[in-house]
């Protein structure tokens, strides 16, 4: 793989990792991050979709080796149980950021509000024309959006979803709320920015 990406790591410009295969968890997986950092310098389409774990740091070394380039970025963590991995991409993926982004996904397990707001602190000189966010079991993060999104007219198109598990009768049951199904917020965004409101999984399955 290595040799591989010696060779033609400069002339890819659309990556994505899936790391996981069959339920199994690839156990090479931080090397595989690695080499891309290493190797593939000219990338503007990253995927990331993998498990939590001590391998996050070159997750964003990675970003950050893109920097110049990269134009669409999705991030996926799963298993993340304590929200260690989705702290730390919150608390340091902001200043990694390029100027402009066409679309920014995040999938992270219990967002903290206080390190949601400081990505936006961060990336605040960022320009993002779709921003996608899906948090399982997190804090309210409405207030930082409006601050530092709405206010300062950042992002063109939202999409903002929330979902948790709820234990009854012997089995979990999945609730999903989405901010294009609270009217008052939706109403509130569209006066302070003139700008679209969008069901999550229509933008997230319109942009692949």
């Amino acid at each position: 793989m290595e040799l591989l990406l010696q060779k033609s790591g400069n002339y890819l410009e659309n990556f994505g990792i899936v790391l996981n295969i069959h339920g199994l968890i690839c156990p090479l997986y931080e090397q595989f991050l690695v080499l891309i950092t290493n190797y593939c310098k000219n990338i503007k389409f990253f995927d990331f979709r993998g498990p939590e774990s001590l391998s996050t740091y070159q997750l964003l070394y990675l970003v950050e080796s893109i920097q110049q380039n990269l134009n669409y970025l999705s991030i996926d963590v799963w298993y993340d149980n304590t929200g260690s991995s989705s702290s730390t991409i919150l608390l340091h993926l902001g200043s990694y950021l390029p100027f402009k982004l066409e679309y920014l996904c995040f999938d992270l397990h219990y967002i903290k509000a206080s390190e949601f707001e400081e990505f936006l602190r961060q990336s605040q000189h960022t320009f993002i024309k779709k921003l996608l966010i899906n948090s399982n079991e997190g804090q309210d993060i409405l207030p930082s959006i409006k601050e530092y999104i709405m206010k300062r007219k950042r992002v063109k198109y939202l999409a903002i979803s929330d979902s948790s598990r709820e234990y009854t009768f012997g089995s979990y049951s999945h609730n999903v709320k989405e901010l294009f199904s609270l009217n008052y917020e939706v109403d509130e965004f569209r006066k302070l920015i003139n700008r679209d409101i969008l069901l999550y999984t229509f933008l997230f399955n319109t942009d692949y």
